[in-house]
């Protein structure tokens, strides 16, 4: 019994192991494994297409929560700006109020300084008639009529001073009152500025945070539905692959016209150098070679030096401005006449969207001669619409090695 169990254990992890199809779930963002053969990437890219489905739906539940939010935050950032309006309202007023005092504060300090004058010259009048008493009056006088006269006059200017100083008192009030109310404002709009301050950095806060969710609902969705059309744009390709054949071709003989099938961001020709012979491509399930950077060269080896121009951010060492220089290590003939770089090899700027962070070929632009031909004598594949390649040539030559044409018309 215990020798059966033994059995049983073993068979049953030999089956584990030895089975190809252990289920792993499959992500919007998956790129595929290399070495897959077209039924395996149909299938790859199938399921990426599902999730995709699949995650496109539940963005679409969090982009109705994110547009509330920014409802939400619409009515915030409103509410914020009548705030801060209102606030900069607050502080106009007060400003002109203080510059209106400021105006009441001169007009009575200059008629406190008149009144002082006249009180002053008043003061001196009357201690110079105060030492005359009303019996001396009597003897300085030449009529009762006259007496009475001069009583009444000093009388009368004894009250006018009294007058004078009661206005003078006033006046002096005023302006205590008047320059007490100016501080008190000059405070309030300190108080309102300060708080105008904070009312907009919350402001600040609202907008970059609805700027945020604006960004976040955009890109979220736009990235799974680009991730979509492009396991679609796969299947699609995979569904017109075709190999058209393979023949003998000569060095310099035209293999197509530069295009822009497959995966390209414009017309322009790729081409790669292999250290792959046409037995072992014919070992990998049906031709498809796959990205193996243990299998890549780098093509400037093997084409003569040409001065040649090289776009802005084709390579690292031309990241900000376009570059004429000398490229070429070898002394074999360009697979195109007339041409400008627009993407080396290896690592450059825009590596980033390759396997490993680097560029497995050398990309060009022909500016009037748009043929490709061959570098070398070799055999010839021919493909149309194979993944991500497009219309493509692959070139084995007798010393073991192989040049690549992709994105060809």
């Amino acid at each position: 019994m215990k020798k059966l169990s033994l059995v049983f254990a073993f068979l049953f992890l030999f089956l584990w192991f030895k089975s190809p199809n252990v289920v792993t779930a499959i992500n919007c963002e998956d790129k595929p494994a290399a070495g897959l053969d077209q039924n395996q990437l149909k299938d790859f890219w199938n399921a990426v297409s599902q999730a995709c489905d699949a995650k496109i739906s539940v963005l679409d539940g969090q982009i109705a929560s994110y547009q509330k939010a920014i409802l939400t935050l619409n009515s915030k950032i409103n509410l914020a700006q009548a705030q801060i309006n209102q606030t900069q309202v607050q502080i106009v007023l007060l400003e002109k109020e203080v510059a209106i005092l400021d105006g009441v504060l001169d007009t009575v300090n200059e008629s406190m300084d008149q009144l002082e004058k006249i009180y002053t010259a008043r003061v001196r009048e009357s201690y110079r008639r105060s030492r005359a008493t009303p019996f001396d009056l009597i003897f300085s006088t030449n009529s009762i009529g006259d007496y009475f006269t001069k009583l009444k006059y000093l009388n009368t200017v004894k009250a006018k001073d009294q007058l004078i100083l009661a206005e003078l008192e006033r006046s002096r009030l005023d302006y205590d009152q008047r320059k007490a109310d100016k501080v008190e404002k000059q405070k309030e709009v300190e108080t309102l500025k300060a708080k105008l301050v904070s009312q907009r950095k919350i402001l600040d806060v609202q907008q970059k945070e609805k700027q945020t969710l604006l960004a976040i609902s955009a890109n979220e969705e736009k990235m799974a539905q680009t991730r979509k059309d492009e396991a679609l744009k796969e299947l699609e390709s995979l569904a017109g692959s075709q190999f058209t054949g393979k023949r003998e071709v000569k060095r310099g003989e035209i293999l197509g016209i530069m295009g822009s099938t497959g995966f390209s961001t414009g017309a322009h020709l790729h081409f790669g150098y292999y250290s792959l012979s046409e037995s072992d491509h014919n070992n990998y399930k049906n031709g498809d070679i796959g990205w193996y950077s243990s299998k890549n060269l780098n093509p400037a080896d093997i084409l003569s030096k040409r001065n040649l121009m090289f776009d802005a951010g084709a390579c690292d060492d031309t990241r900000t401005q376009t570059v004429t220089k000398d490229f070429g290590n070898g002394s074999g003939p360009w697979p195109m006449n007339d041409v400008k770089i627009t993407q080396c090899y290896g690592h450059t700027p825009f590596s980033y969207n390759y396997d490993g962070n680097v560029h497995h070929g050398l990309d060009m632009s022909g500016k009037s001669d748009t043929a490709v031909r061959a570098v070398s004598d070799g055999i010839a594949y021919f493909y149309r619409g194979s993944t991500s390649f497009g219309n493509n040539v692959r070139l084995f030559h007798g010393d073991g090695k192989m040049t690549l044409y992709l994105h060809l018309k």
